[in-house]
C-alpha cells in the first residue's frame, strides 16, 4: 500500500516506502513525488504527481487532489481538488472515491431541491464505490446519506456505482 499521507516533520527521518501494487500501477515520477513528499518537499512532490497525473496515474492524481485540498506546495484550490479527485475516483482510486463523495454530499445541501437530489445520488455512489473496496469511513458515510435518501434515489446511486464497477 502507498502512503497517500505527507511527513510534516521536515528533519524527520525518511521512513522506508514499500509499494504493493499492481505492476504497471507505479511510475517513476510518481515514485519521485512521494520520495518528495516524505522529505517534506512539497513543492517537489507537487510537479512530481502533476507530470504522473497528466500520464493518468490514479495514485498521483488521488495525492495531487490532497496537495491542493491542504494546500502543500501550492496554495489551496478546491476546484482543482475536485478535479484530480475526480480522475483518481472514475479510475477506481477509493480514495478519490470517497473525497469525491464527500464533496457532493456539501452539494447535497443546495438550496434547489432537484440538485440537492443529484448530489446525494451522486455522493452515495461514490462512497458505495469506495466502500466496496474497504476503504475506511466509507460504508458509514454510505449509510449517513443513505438515511437522508429516497428508495428511488438509494436504487439510482446503486444502479450508476454499478456501471462504474470493474468486472
Amino acid at each position: 500500500m502507498v502512503s497517500k499521507n505527507f511527513c510534516p516533520n521536515r528533519n524527520a527521518e525518511l521512513p522506508k516506502v514499500e509499494i504493493d501494487t499492481a505492476p504497471g500501477q507505479i511510475d517513476a515520477q510518481f515514485l519521485q513525488g512521494l520520495r518528495y513528499s516524505l522529505g517534506a518537499d512539497a513543492a517537489g512532490a507537487v510537479e512530481s504527481y502533476r507530470l504522473a497525473a497528466d500520464r493518468g496515474n490514479a495514485l498521483a492524481q488521488f495525492n495531487l487532489g490532497m496537495m491542493y485540498k491542504r494546500g502543500q506546495g501550492i496554495p489551496p484550490d478546491s476546484a482543482e481538488a475536485t478535479k484530480w479527485f475526480l480522475k483518481a475516483a472514475e479510475q477506481g482510486d477509493a480514495g478519490g472515491q470517497l473525497q469525491m463523495g464527500k464533496r457532493c454530499h456539501r452539494g447535497s445541501f443546495a438550496p434547489l431541491a432537484q440538485d440537492a437530489r443529484e448530489s446525494r445520488i451522486e455522493a452515495y455512489k461514490w462512497f458505495k464505490l469506495a466502500a466496496v473496496q474497504g476503504y475506511k469511513d466509507s460504508e458509514m458515510h454510505c449509510e449517513q446519506i443513505g438515511l437522508a435518501m429516497t428508495r428511488e434515489e438509494r436504487k439510482e446511486g446503486q444502479r450508476r456505482a454499478g456501471m462504474l464497477a470493474p468486472g
